[in-house]
């Protein structure tokens, strides 16, 4: 994409100096503003050690970044909540960072308000970085409420048909497990998807274009 600036932390804590990116804009500035730019970079050799694991967390990580900066913030919400699933693997500063951020973007508090809670319980951080996480959260649900807006379209589990949001990764009923559209980072709950006969990930059919595999970049012809 065009820019590939990272977030930088300006430092207010101000609502009223957040602008909201429209679709196709990268324009951000919010309390938010930069918690990726302290996030660790340090763990690439914990992803390789994790192999399709690894590169799934990194594949995501990334894909919710660039969600983010196209101004797709619905998206890099969803994907971003993906990466919970890999706690094991990405640092959780980084995981809930980006969670708090492009939920904070698309005005899900009560997404934002369970990663701030994560934050501030970072087994590893300084005085003075919980000290920001907590002054920011302040700033923020001092304004809103930690909740999050209604569902505008319902959602069904596959298997029991039980009411489920559409980023979940599993049914909070039966357990079944959500697979990520390997394309768009949103949970997939139908059957109408392709799998790649070379890393076995899934994609939503419509989200299927161009001549790759978006993980393991084999041709599209090994789509089953």
């Amino acid at each position: 994409h065009g820019s590939h600036r990272r977030l930088d932390l300006s430092g207010t804590e101000e609502e009223d100096h957040f602008s909201e990116s429209k679709n196709g804009g990268n324009n951000f500035s919010s309390p938010l503003d930069g918690l990726l730019q302290d996030a660790s970079t340090t763990s690439k050799e914990k992803w390789l050690e994790n192999g399709w694991k690894g590169a799934e967390a990194l594949h995501f990580y990334m894909l919710a970044q660039r969600q983010l900066y196209e101004g797709y913030i619905d998206a890099a919400m969803k994907t971003a909540l993906r990466l919970r699933e890999y706690e094991d693997i990405l640092p959780l500063k980084d995981i809930h960072s980006l969670i708090a951020l492009t939920s904070f973007h698309n005005k899900y508090y009560g997404q934002c308000s369970k990663s701030f809670i994560k934050l501030e319980s970072l087994p590893d951080a300084q005085n003075e970085e919980l000290e920001k996480y907590q002054e920011l959260a302040l700033s923020i649900f001092i304004q809103h409420p930690p909740s999050d807006p209604p569902s505008k379209r319902k959602y069904s589990c596959p298997s029991c048909a039980a009411s489920v949001r559409d980023w979940a990764s599993f049914c909070p009923s039966c357990n079944m497990a959500f697979p990520p559209c390997i394309i768009s980072g949103r949970s997939i709950l139908d059957n109408n998807y392709s799998v790649c006969r070379v890393c076995k990930h899934k994609s939503y059919e419509h989200e299927t274009r161009g001549l790759f595999c978006a993980l393991c970049h084999h041709r599209t012809e090994t789509m089953l």
